[in-house]
């Protein structure tokens, strides 16, 4: 497992921000600052190898949730254990 790395992004200045795993599960949360970026770093690693994740922006009880992105933790060039 890789250490921690702060993720982020922008948003509408204020969202509360839920960045969430490929299981539905959440990552790490944060806040946009008046400049709409924001930024939220894992409590622990991400799993080795591929996954996905997504943020939610959600302001005056309206939610919004970004494309998910594909993700590869640590080494992508290593080979894949058979």
């Amino acid at each position: 497992m890789a250490p921690p790395r702060t993720l982020a992004g922008t948003a509408h200045p204020g969202a509360q921000i839920t960045v969430s795993g490929q299981d539905g599960g959440e990552v790490c949360t944060g806040t946009a600052g008046s400049d709409g970026h924001w930024a939220c770093t894992p409590a622990r690693a991400l799993p080795d190898g591929p996954g996905r994740l997504q943020a939610t922006a959600t302001l005056n009880g309206v939610s919004a949730a970004g494309e998910q992105i594909q993700i590869t933790v640590g080494d992508a060039t290593a080979p894949v254990p058979q």
